[in-house]
């Protein structure tokens, strides 16, 4: 434990004498830890060893020699951290050491010094940190260097080099070679692995680019057909039907909300899995989510012989802030899966909050008295397209997707979530997540819509209403879905085809009082026609007109996307009745008090 505080101690001092423009580089942040251990280390030594000849008295020229070594790479830390010079400084180091190595060797009587085997050190040093003192350039100047000493001593002692001296020569020779030809082997070998990973990292970047993009138009192709078949089937059944064709749209009706739910558990998976899903954070009333979320599947348990039992425990915290819808959409799936799965009993819902910190902690469960889970199944059941086995796949149906989203969400909340199952006596699903206090006691709480009912037109009559809407959408099925709903809540609509064209019907008659604008069309699409917009082009007075986008794109970043083009609001197909015409009145109210 010592010597991991340490080790963590020294890399903390490593990080901080490097520069962060190194840091963001791998291949310089690397570089840059062992220049820095190196020059770290070298002046404690030659501090020491500095230390150690003053006390013993020793001979004043190696003295002076460790001195100025020491003093040296004092200042090229400083220089590194000041200028980040990563090159230079390398290059100087290794060229500083080796001149006080070779003046230590010259001074103990050369190439016989102890100190010659520094110079193998400082081959391996120069591999790893030079750029111009690289391996081969220093071993080349390392044994010219002793051969040139050993030469001056000779020269100055009036007689030749002793054998011994050498075979010496030759040996430290061959062992520098030999080291560096480990050292430039290894470096090989590391450049080539980290450019690997490099590739690998880049195309692992430009694979997730290529799924988003791929999800995004997979996203808009979907739901635009998706609009229509939900929209026309409502405005189907509102019209003079007999028992049989109201019988047929509503089997329609239910199998399209099916579809629509298998629809939005694949793309919030892919969703999830690409990093797309981005959380809200707003207040909401805890306890209201959780009774409409049950009262929404009273029918369901009711028609199986099953009772619902809530109990709450929010020790006053029923007001909470985080993203009610995403957290009513783990109940639906827990919920429903334990419906599914029961065919006698009763379905026990519960939950709890506490304070942690700053922050709240939701506890909540589902126990049924269902079919049950074998242990060695229960591990595997949170993966993705994963059922305790095929045969209920085949007798219950469904894509294994519900609970592995349940999973991530949980953990995208903060929180996690497990199972206790025993086969034939039924299960208990518990999950956290992290929320936070409301933010406006004092405020109304937002209103969940039951996922059961989001993306499917809603049939509830509308108030009766007054006004001009300009519907700027390509898609002719679109069109008549849209124009069917308003028409209902007794607003006058006139359409454009693309942006150029909503333009001109707002020059031609400036009596609009908001705009449905698509993103995706042809010729000029809605970011483009709602800049132009705000820009002037479609008169000073409809500059500030309001203007809801509608649109098949409802991946992560969408919203701003449209907000930050000018749009006032943002709606995702498969388009919801009520919430169109709920926020039609309060844009038209707000521009018209």
């Amino acid at each position: 434990m010592q010597f991991q505080a340490i080790a963590d101690a020294f890399n903390r001092v490593l990080d901080h004498m490097i520069p962060a423009v190194l840091q963001s580089d791998i291949e310089n942040w690397r570089r840059s830890r062992v220049l820095v251990s190196v020059l770290l280390l070298g002046a404690v030594l030659s501090f020491a060893m500095f230390m150690v000849r003053v006390l013993s008295s020793g001979p004043p020229s190696a003295t002076l020699i460790t001195f100025f070594i020491c003093c040296a790479l004092i200042l090229l830390m400083w220089v590194l951290k000041r200028t980040a010079k990563l090159a230079l400084v390398a290059d100087w180091t290794i060229a500083l050491l080796l001149i006080g190595i070779l003046g230590v060797i010259y001074r103990d009587g050369g190439i016989m010094a102890r100190a010659v085997f520094w110079l193998i050190a400082l081959v391996v040093c120069a591999g790893f940190i030079g750029r111009l003192m690289s391996t081969r350039l220093t071993i080349l100047v390392c044994i010219l260097s002793l051969l040139t000493i050993e030469f001056v001593l000779a020269t100055a002692q009036r007689s030749s080099i002793p054998l011994d001296h050498w075979l010496r020569w030759i040996t430290i020779c061959a062992t520098l070679v030999f080291v560096g030809i480990i050292a430039t082997a290894y470096e090989l070998i590391r450049h080539d692995a980290e450019k690997r990973l490099f590739e690998a990292k880049r195309q692992a970047e430009e694979s997730a680019k290529l799924k988003s993009e791929f999800l995004s138009n997979m996203s808009h192709e979907i739901r635009t057909p998706m609009n229509g078949v939900v929209g026309m089937l409502d405005l189907l059944r509102k019209s003079s039907l007999d028992e049989v064709q109201a019988q047929r749209v509503d089997v329609a009706q239910r199998s399209a909300a099916s579809l629509l739910a298998l629809l939005n558990d694949i793309l919030d998976f892919s969703k999830i899995e690409a990093g797309k899903v981005e959380l809200e954070s707003i207040d909401f009333d805890l306890e209201q989510l959780f009774e409409d979320t049950v009262q929404a599947f009273e029918h369901m348990a009711s028609s199986k012989g099953l009772a619902l039992q809530l109990d709450l425990q929010l020790g006053g915290h029923a007001r909470v802030s985080g993203d009610p819808n995403r957290i009513q959409q783990i109940l639906n799936n827990l919920i429903g899966n334990s419906i599914k799965f029961s065919s006698h009993g009763q379905i026990e819902i519960s939950g709890s909050v506490h304070a942690e910190g700053e922050f709240l902690q939701l506890s909540a469960s589902v126990k049924d008295s269902g079919i049950g889970i074998s242990p060695e199944k229960c591990a595997r059941l949170f993966d993705a397209f994963t059922q305790a086995d095929a045969s209920t796949t085949r007798e219950f149906g469904g894509t294994g997707l519900g609970l592995a989203i349940v999973r991530q969400l949980c953990e995208l909340m903060g929180g996690r979530v497990d199972v206790e199952s025993q086969l034939g006596v039924g299960s208990c699903f518990r999950f956290t997540l992290r929320l936070s206090p409301c933010r406006n006691p004092s405020t109304s709480t937002t209103n969940v819509i039951p996922q059961s009912q989001q993306g499917v037109v809603a049939s509830e009559n509308f108030p009766t209403m007054h006004g001009h809407i300009l519907l700027v959408e390509d898609n002719l099925t679109n069109q008549l879905v849209v124009e069917g709903v308003l028409e209902q809540a007794n607003y006058r609509i006139s359409t454009a085809h693309n942006g150029r064209e909503a333009l001109d019907m707002l020059r031609r008659s400036p009596g609009f009082d908001l705009v449905l604008m698509d993103c995706q069309m042809p010729e000029m699409d809605g970011f483009a026609a709602t800049a132009r917009i705000r820009q002037g082009e479609a008169g000073a007075a409809l500059a500030g007109i309001p203007i809801i986008a509608l649109t098949a794109n409802a991946m992560r970043g969408d919203r701003e996307k449209c907000l930050q083009a000018g749009m006032n609001d943002y709606l995702s197909k498969p388009i919801d009745a009520t919430l169109l015409v709920q926020m039609i009145e309060r844009y038209v109210y707000q521009r018209f008090p």
